[in-house]
């Protein structure tokens, strides 16, 4: 029973600190400063606290049920301002809970709610135990991110699209003295492209063992958050010069690290770790895939009337760049 186990510490008084050791739960200040972090957006404390609570044995799960009881209180409070609703908390508590309802709205609360409660079942052990609470502590002060997917789609559908027929030649004029070229725009990656790009399977083995140190490197010079949406990567593809993670349904982690702010110190990490210069994009999905466009250099001449929308979709999406052709 609880009070053999509390029993046999020896001592004469048993402390809160030993009963909650042995339930394996967290204290309730643990409980409202986490909340705390969610309240005052600060992602770091939150972070913090929950490498505090693996490191001393706590259960992650219990802590996080915890968490939710709470900000269901919050709500409670939000909603109606009734204190009497909450008799089972202390008043000291109910007092806190009151004051982190002012700082939260009711979309935030709400959200929080959904996204602690999604945790609890995701907390079932694997190699980063806590990724999934840390996410939803991100993701709850953060929010979601509106995934932007129209011109990938247009992509395909231009692949995919019947063959016109060609339109009449116009009618033939002198030419004139400031008369140009102007470039073809190039071609979207085919599923062709991405069958034929060869895969480096040594260097996927050499970065996989380097993983813990790769993260540690973009903790460092980018941040606790980048670092924690790595955790999600679940497939690597590694080309000549380029680099494909693939973080399954993740949208939110995929959109982190593929923001123009951290997209390149990750792809210059990647480039000291592989011994090679690569770019990196982000995918969805379980499996990452290279086309043969990834890493590519696009040339157009410098009378274009600008940026061609393919060629910024190589820019932005497939890590390609944009060299002059001078003539």
């Amino acid at each position: 029973s609880l009070l053999d186990q509390m029993t046999s510490y020896d001592t004469d008084i048993i402390s809160l600190a030993q009963v909650q050791q042995v339930l394996g739960s967290a204290g309730s200040e643990s409980v409202a400063a986490f909340v705390d972090a969610v309240a005052n957006r600060q992602i770091a404390p939150g972070l913090t606290l929950i490498q505090q609570l693996l490191h001393s044995g706590a259960s992650l799960q219990e802590f996080t049920t915890q968490v939710v009881d709470y900000l269901r209180g919050v709500m409670l409070l939000e909603m109606t301002g009734d204190p009497s609703l909450l008799t089972d908390q202390p008043t000291d508590v109910v007092a806190q809970m009151a004051q982190q309802a002012k700082q939260l709205d009711r979309g935030q609360i709400l959200y929080a709610i959904k996204r602690f409660s999604e945790a609890i079942g995701e907390l079932k052990g694997g190699l980063q135990p806590q990724l999934p609470l840390e996410l939803a502590l991100i993701e709850s002060i953060q929010g979601t991110v509106t995934q932007v997917q129209t011109v990938v789609q247009t992509v395909v559908q231009t692949d995919a699209a019947p063959a016109q027929p060609a339109a009449a030649p116009p009618a033939t004029r002198p030419a004139a003295d400031n008369d140009k070229p102007t470039a073809a725009p190039p071609q979207p990656a085919t599923d062709a492209d991405v069958a034929s790009v060869p895969l480096d399977e040594d260097a996927v083995r050499r970065l996989q063992s380097r993983w813990n140190e790769f993260l540690g490197q973009v903790k460092q010079r980018c941040g606790f958050k980048q670092e924690a949406a790595l955790r999600a990567v679940r497939d690597i593809a590694i080309g000549e010069q380029a680099v494909s993670f693939a973080f399954g349904k993740n949208k939110f982690a995929r959109e982190m690290i593929s923001s123009a702010e951290t997209l390149t110190p990750v792809a210059e990490i990647l480039s000291q770790i592989l011994g090679r210069s690569v770019s990196l994009t982000c995918q969805v999905g379980d499996s990452a895939t290279l086309s043969a466009s990834a890493g590519r250099v696009i040339r157009e001449t410098t009378d274009a009337d600008g940026p061609d929308p393919l060629v910024q979709y190589a820019v932005d999406e497939l890590g390609a760049s944009v060299v002059e052709d001078k003539k």
